[in-house]
């Protein structure tokens, strides 16, 4: 059973973070791995050398042990949603490699369509989906 969920602004975040700073340092990185094969390495020290030395972004002051992070609102992702956001990628990929204008599958009623009061259950008529938000 695979967890998963949307990639929302802390995970696009994360995501192009390090990917900066793994295009920047591949040959770097592989061959700091390489090394630590012969000598291993901590986790610690290659960390920090990823986190510290290489990205330059971590903060000069460290952050006060009583700050309180918000982590961001965890959003599960069914296996459709899944499919249409890994069909959404695969195609963004191909229209950037085509030089067109990316593509961005949106559903424009939140999914509320699925399940109770929706069109789904034509028994009573069509009911606005949009009643349940008010």
């Amino acid at each position: 059973y695979v967890r998963r969920r949307e990639c929302r602004r802390e995970c696009r975040t994360i995501e192009k973070a390090c990917g900066t700073v793994f295009d920047e340092y591949r040959e770097d990185l592989a061959e700091l791995l390489y090394k630590s094969q012969k000598t291993p390495m901590s986790l610690e020290k290659i960390s920090s050398r990823v986190c510290t030395k290489w990205s330059k972004v971590c903060p000069a002051k460290t952050v006060p042990a009583s700050y309180k992070r918000k982590d961001e609102y965890w959003m599960p992702m069914d296996e459709e949603s899944y499919k249409i956001h890994s069909m959404e990628k695969q195609m963004n990929k191909l229209s950037k490699q085509a030089g067109s204008q990316p593509v961005k599958f949106v559903d424009p009623m939140g999914g509320m369509m699925m399940g109770s009061n929706g069109w789904d259950e034509e028994e009573n008529g069509w009911e606005d989906p949009m009643m349940n938000m008010m």
